[in-house]
């Protein structure tokens, strides 16, 4: 038993016939530990978001797996689960240490069943739950120990809308025991002024648990019939000293029935059911967080966010040998509250426990402590162990049984997929038959094509031979045509070279006729001016003649001869110089034409 952390075993209920769980079960166990679980509300939740937004409209269900400290399926009975989750935990008490065992899930899941169900005559009692088994078992055991005495103690009581009740209060139903405080001794959460009721024998005790129970509040629900208002806790204190001594040691076990999750939309409660719905979420949160806490190692734990949490301290957690039985039901409709159960039941099982014994000084059992001793009954006790042989017989005959079903259900799928392999092969041999058959009459027809290709085939050859033959002597011309290009590519690029050079020449001398040409516009210019000059002292001339109008009429007529042949001389320069310039002008033009030629080509 792995005593430095909590235990935590799964449990899931057979399906039921109801509309809501016909089909197959979305959760099963898998082998002795682990729980598998079909997410398929998650599956058409993706379908949906992926229809909206354009994704692949049908999701495939994922599976999620879960390993746990123990597991058991819709077929497991009473006693087996009793035997792992129970009895480890009553050999704890009995040996001083705390013990605790809480049932979670959510409502219609099992739970009450699971931990408190009081058993048929009919069945023979092997229905009884485990709080009955827990206390038969105990006083049993106690009966048998020669070396030890004991004495127990019962209490009950019930955390309703965040408020404690005492259920063993003689005056409960007349309001009496209500809203009790929650203070804290030794580490452990406990209700001041409980009710403790001394019991010396497992009827006793029983009969005190039972009327407890007539005073926990059920309702019903659209999910479940007899659905729990409130968490329920049943406690013993064990008190056990050595013979002759005072020396030995008090221990509590409690067994908790927490009131189970539910979403409101689909339990359909109203009114005080609602406030009491809200209540019991709120509280299972808080414990959640606590979990969370506890399993991170945090230095902070909200036991105080709730009063479940603060009757719980020390048990979850703490000096305490501690069993969390998580119930799951296996409706695909309520995939979703079982993964949030299975996930808090994993973080669980990270949660440590540091167990001591609690060893004190009881005192004499007949003095102030007001306890009844356990007087060890012989016929009582060869009755509780035979009813305990019993009960084993019956677990191991169980079991064997099951065993038995599955290994004939495992052959059963053997012989059928046999059967069904056996049927495919035959098929698959008359298809292959079938299919050799129109093999052999398509060779046939292949063979005939065959000779028919071969033939053609030959035909093709020669042809190609032909064209071979045909395209060689063309891609001979081809490479003769090849060769005079390339001649004929030199000889272009020499004629270029050479027109490049010729027009490098044309070039230069176009330069010189445009530098001569200037140099030809600079001189009719001064030509012009001495011309105007000319034309100006010729002016000044007339009017110097005009002066010398009196001189005599040869030396006037001489005069003016010499300037008419000066004037002529002149007249004659500047024609020349004119003459020059339109030669200059037609050759640059010329040369002009030339080069625009040159580069056209």
């Amino acid at each position: 038993m792995a005593d430095d952390r909590v235990r935590v075993y799964a449990r899931i209920r057979p399906q039921g016939t109801s509309r809501e769980e016909f089909g197959d079960a979305a959760v099963r166990c898998l082998g002795e530990n682990s729980v598998s679980v079909d997410d398929l509300e998650g599956a058409v939740n993706d379908s949906l978001r992926n229809s909206v937004q354009g994704g692949v409209a049908q999701a495939a269900a994922a599976t999620r797996k879960f390993e746990f400290d123990g597991s058991f399926g819709g077929s497991s009975t009473q006693a087996d689960v009793f035997s792992d989750v129970g009895a480890p935990v009553v050999r704890a008490v009995l040996q001083g240490y705390h013990g605790c065992i809480f049932a979670y899930g959510q409502t219609g899941s099992g739970k009450t069943f699971s931990l408190l169900n009081a058993g048929t005559a009919a069945k023979n009692f092997e229905d009884a739950g485990l709080l009955p088994r827990l206390v038969a078992t105990l006083y049993v055991r106690a009966g048998q120990d020669a070396a030890h005495q004991y004495a127990v103690e019962c209490g009950a009581f019930q955390v309703y809308n965040e408020q404690v009740a005492d259920l063993l209060h003689p005056e409960h139903r007349n309001g009496k025991g209500q809203n009790l405080s929650v203070s804290k001794k030794d580490g452990h959460g406990q209700v001041d002024n409980l009710t403790w009721k001394p019991c010396a024998s497992a009827k006793e005790l029983l009969d005190h648990f039972a009327y407890a129970r007539k005073n926990v509040i059920y309702a019903e629900t659209k999910m479940n019939k007899a659905s729990s208002r409130s968490h329920a806790c049943f406690q013993l204190r064990v008190t056990r000293r050595e013979k002759n001594s005072t020396k030995g040691s008090v221990s509590l076990c409690s067994v908790v029935d927490l009131a189970g999750s539910e979403r409101v939309k689909r339990s359909g409660v109203a009114g005080k059911e609602l406030k009491e719905a809200i209540n019991i979420n709120g509280s299972l949160l808080a414990l959640g967080n606590v979990v969370a806490a506890l399993a991170a190692k945090k230095k902070h734990v909200p036991y105080r966010d709730s009063k479940l949490t603060r009757v719980l301290e020390g048990s979850v957690g703490g000096n305490c040998r501690t069993t969390l039985l998580c119930c799951a039901s296996p409706a695909a409709d309520s995939t979703s509250e079982t993964l949030s159960a299975l996930s808090f039941a994993q973080r669980a099982m990270r949660c440590e426990c540091k167990a001591v014994v609690n060893v004190a000084e009881v005192g004499d059992f007949s003095g102030a402590l007001g306890l009844v001793e356990i007087i060890p009954d012989p016929e009582a006790d060869k009755r509780q162990r035979a009813l305990v042989a019993a009960e084993r017989k019956t677990s191991e005959l169980s079991k064997e049984k099951e065993a038995a079903l599955l290994k004939a259900k495992k052959e059963q799928e053997a012989a059928a997929a046999a059967r069904k392999e056996g049927k495919k092969q035959l098929e698959e041999a008359r298809r292959k038959d079938k299919e050799n058959q129109k093999l052999n009459g398509d060779l046939k027809k292949l063979t005939e094509q065959n000779t028919t290709v071969q033939t053609e085939l030959s035909k093709v050859k020669e042809d190609a031979k032909k064209d071979r033959a045909a395209l060689q002597l063309k891609l001979d011309q081809l490479s003769k045509e090849k060769d005079a290009a390339v001649q004929e590519s030199a000889r272009l690029k020499t004629a270029r070279d050479s027109l490049e050079k010729k027009l490098g020449e044309t070039k230069t001398e176009l330069t010189k006729a445009q530098a001569s040409f200037k140099k030809s516009e600079a001189t009719a210019a001064k030509l012009g001016k001495e011309l105007e000059s000319t034309k100006t002292e010729l002016s000044s001339v007339r009017k110097e003649l005009s002066a010398r109008a009196a001189l005599s009429q040869d030396e006037v007529a001489k005069e003016r001869e010499e300037r008419r042949l000066e004037a002529e001389q002149l007249r004659g320069e500047v024609e020349a110089k004119a003459e020059e310039v339109s030669t200059l002008s037609e050759k640059c033009s010329g040369l002009e034409g030339k080069l625009a030629a040159t580069e056209g080509d």
